[in-house]
């Protein structure tokens, strides 16, 4: 039985030789969710934090050749090593709170780094404040 990762290095490498150069699709590797928790990764992956799941899924996506991570913004001191493109998840600015998300970062804990990038998307659409207002006070935090 093949691995995921054994499967991921496949189809990375057979995308890069049929398609790079020719489209602007990449692959990113996501390495857990912001909703996991340790418990759960023990469980699931048997790896007993989700600082050492988030570690280990990095490294196989970035040994299959992979144009960037996906990981929970409390996780990056983990991968700040790593010379990856990495994709945060859980940004959670104070004017929005839910219970939603285990693994939750402010904008002002990245605020002026230029070497990641951002999701966020309930914080913007689900806020009590209408979408412009929310999204303009996200910037504004990670712009410091």
């Amino acid at each position: 039985m093949r691995s995921t990762f054994t499967l991921l290095r496949v189809a990375t490498r057979t995308f890069y030789e049929t398609v790079r150069g020719e489209t602007q699709l990449r692959i990113y590797a996501v390495t857990v969710l912001s909703h996991y928790t340790d418990e759960y990764c023990k469980r699931q992956f048997g790896i007993s934090t989700i600082r050492g799941a988030v570690r280990k899924f990095a490294q196989e996506g970035v040994e299959a050749g992979v144009d960037g991570i996906i990981l929970p913004g409390t996780t990056l001191s983990v991968v700040e090593d790593m010379d990856v493109l990495k994709i945060l998840t859980g940004l959670r600015p104070d004017f929005y709170q839910d219970q939603e998300q285990e693994q939750q970062y402010r904008p002002e804990d990245v605020a002026g780094r230029n070497d990641i990038e951002v999701v966020c998307g309930s914080p913007i659409m689900e806020s009590s404040l209408n979408p412009v207002d929310a999204l303009n006070r996200v910037l504004s935090g990670l712009s410091g």
